[in-house]
């Protein structure tokens, strides 16, 4: 039987088909979309965590790296500190050195003006000196030349006292010839004749001595012209021996007066150097304290500056990792949050109770992943602030380290330029010792050299007396001499105009016999006349003696006393070469003392420069040195924050792991249970598809059938 109307299915049949269908589309699209959220999740999760790994891990090298810097840094300030103290100490010890210096410099600045003062006193004494030695000289000069005059005249003097003395006797002689000649004329005329020739021979003599006696008259007035000249030049050069001896008198005062200044001056040069090579000493000691301090500071200082840069780089190393950490926890909290919503929703969902709660427990587990998430980003975002502010106030450590560097450099500078300051005072306090040793031995020799120049002229005045009395008694003499030289002129004269007389009336006696008794009158009369000049001869001629005898005595104590000069002479000559020898070696000592001074002023003038240097660098390292106590103490809270920080970090990346963990057992344990589901929905459809087919098929051979 063939059924004519077409069959149709019912529509709950299709209802069910269509639902199946739209439940078996929406869980497929569900459950991918689920998965992918899921995996977007894990992902995002994954990532965060690596990066907070990585994070933790630089921020881990960063935080030893600061430590390493922070414990350099702590050594480079105790070597701060320490060169610091040997700095004061040695400021302390140059600014004592200093004060015995400029002490030093003031008594020795003293001690050369003293100097200064004997030397142009010492000067003027020996321009003093010189003069006076001069004038001695042209005064002993004319002295020796009047001697050499007055030995002439008194040997001239002597010759014609020897040829008058002969005359005399032969005058003598004929006058008692004479005298007899005319007793006897009286009783004889045979006795004439003999007493005529004897008479002529005694007239003979008499002319002869008479003009022996002239010579000598002649030859002594000579004399004693050239004795009265010897005794004016004498006397002349007496008064320019005085007038020398005054000038030496007074140099020998002016240089006695210049040499007590000297050894004054000497005394406080020697104690101003005394207290130069104290102070040299000490400034010495602090110098070598002060470069000890100096080279420990620049250590301290290159540690501090090798610290302050391996903190910065630790810092900026730090900073640099943890900027990265705030995003990959941000990453990690909106991951974990999207998972908690795709959680929820598909808990939602979900008939199952068994599953429900795994789900439950998966978005519980997800929101505690995000709250953590979260405090960690915002520990790691404090982190990073503190960081920042580590690395900006270890910034500001570095640039007090490179003001402690520039202290110390410009300390090592001062502390140099003192040693040359130390080195040319040394140099200059050597000169100015041997410049002191060196006036010292020659003052010695000055001072034996003005005892000689002393006892010469004790010499000199004591000489000056004996020749001043002995040109005296000389001038007596001379006078005495004079006076008798004049009487015997007188003398000689009326003997040589008798003698004429007495040729006369024995010639007129030898031819004119008649003439006897007139004759002899004659001859008595000039005999008595002549035996008067012969009395009166014979009385100079004593005189004359005693004045020769004067003469000779007082040209024994003139020659004595021209000794003694010349002997004075002689000493005071030494005396001025040692004098001359002392003032040049005095002025060898004043060079060297002007040497030695300038070495100190140079000295002392790199002392003050290597002062200042060091003022500047103390001043700059105590602005170093505050920088670093401020940067440290920053430096301090930022490690301790860093500290805090790095430990909310490693809790944060536990609980990190610890969601990490929950959430990858959820999402595996997710996976099986809803596969089954999933495969029993596909089995559902595939046998709800097979029994339409089925269907289907059936309906087609009814309807064959039909």
């Amino acid at each position: 039987m063939t059924r004519s109307h077409t069959h149709e299915h019912g529509l709950g049949m299709k209802i069910t088909v269509a639902v199946l269908a739209v439940l078996l589309l929406a869980m497929t699209t569900f459950y991918l979309l689920t998965a992918a959220k899921l995996n977007d999740g894990a992902g995002q999760l994954a990532a965060g965590a690596t990066e907070a790994r990585s994070g933790s891990v630089d921020v881990a090298d960063g935080a030893d790296r600061l430590a390493d810097g922070a414990g350099r840094l702590s050594d480079g300030a105790a070597a701060l500190d320490e060169g610091a103290t040997t700095a004061a100490t040695g400021a302390e010890k140059l600014a004592d050195g200093a004060g015995s210096a400029a002490t030093g410099a003031g008594a020795l600045s003293t001690g050369a003006g003293s100097l200064a003062t004997g030397a142009l006193t010492l000067s003027e004494g020996t321009t003093k000196n010189r003069d006076g030695a001069a004038r001695l000289r042209d005064g002993a000069t004319k002295a020796a030349s009047g001697s050499t005059l007055l030995a002439d005249g008194a040997q001239d003097v002597s010759e014609g006292i020897g040829t008058a003395k002969s005359g005399i006797g032969r005058l003598g002689d004929g006058a008692d010839t004479l005298a007899d000649g005319a007793g006897l004329a009286a009783d004889g005329a045979d006795r004439l004749s003999a007493g005529l020739g004897t008479a002529a021979d005694g007239a003979v003599l008499l002319a002869d001595g008479i003009g022996n006696a002239s010579d000598g008259a002649g030859r002594l007035s000579d004399g004693a012209s050239s004795a009265a000249q010897g005794a004016d030049d004498l006397v002349a050069g007496v008064s320019q021996v005085a007038a020398g001896a005054a000038t030496l008198d007074a140099g020998i005062g002016s240089a006695s007066t210049g040499a007590g200044q000297l050894a004054t001056g000497i005394a406080g040069a020697a104690t101003g150097a005394s207290a130069v090579a104290d102070g040299a000493a000490a400034a010495k000691s602090g110098g070598e304290k002060l470069a000890a301090g100096a080279t420990s500071l620049a250590a301290g200082a290159a540690k501090l500056r090798d610290g302050a840069a391996q903190v910065r780089d630790g810092a900026a190393g730090a900073v640099t990792a943890t900027s990265s950490v705030p995003g990959g926890a941000a990453a990690i909290a909106g991951g974990a949050s999207n998972l908690q919503a795709s959680l929820e929703a598909l808990a939602a969902s979900e008939t199952d109770p068994t599953m429900k709660a795994k789900l439950d427990g998966l978005a519980a587990a997800a929101k505690g992943l995000a709250t953590n998430a979260g405090a960690v980003s915002d520990g790691v975002a404090k982190l990073h602030g503190a960081l920042s502010t580590v690395s900006t106030n270890v910034a500001g450590i570095a640039a007090g380290a490179g003001d402690v560097a520039t202290g110390a450099t410009g300390v090592e500078a001062g502390a140099a330029d003192l040693k040359t300051g130390l080195g040319s005072l040394a140099a200059g306090s050597a000169d100015l010792s041997k410049g002191l040793q060196t006036a010292a031995t020659k003052s010695g020799e000055l001072a034996s050299g003005l005892s000689a120049i002393d006892a010469g002229s004790g010499n000199l005045v004591a000489g000056l007396g004996q020749v001043k009395g002995g040109s005296d008694k000389l001038a007596g003499g001379l006078s005495a001499l004079e006076q008798g030289a004049g009487d015997l002129a007188g003398g000689l004269e009326t003997a040589a105009t008798k003698s004429g007389e007495l040729a006369a009336g024995v010639s007129t006696a030898a031819s004119k016999s008649g003439e006897l008794a007139a004759g002899a009158g004659r001859v008595a009369a000039g005999a008595g006349e002549l035996a008067s000049g012969v009395a009166t001869l014979d009385e100079r001629t004593d005189a004359l003696a005693a004045g020769g005898q004067r003469l000779a005595s007082k040209a024994g104590d003139l020659r004595d006393g021209l000794w003694t000069v010349q002997s004075g002479t002689q000493r005071l000559a030494d005396g001025s070469l040692r004098l001359e020898s002392g003032a040049q070696n005095l002025a060898t000592g004043a060079g060297t003392l002007a040497a030695g001074a300038d070495s100190l002023a140079e000295g002392t003038s790199k002392l003050s420069e290597g002062a200042g240097s060091l003022s500047a660098g103390l001043g700059t390292l105590s602005v170093g040195a505050t920088e670093l106590s401020t940067g440290s103490t920053t430096l301090s809270d930022g490690a301790t924050t860093l500290a805090d920080g790095t430990g909310r970090l490693s809790d944060g990346n536990s609980q990190i792991a610890d969601g990490t963990g929950e959430l990858a057992a959820g999402t595996s344990s997710l996976t099986p249970m809803v596969l089954p589901w999933i495969f029993g929905a596909l089995i559902v459809g595939l046998v709800a598809i097979v029994l339409w087919l089925g269907h289907r098929v059936a309906h087609r051979r009814r309807t064959a059938q039909l």
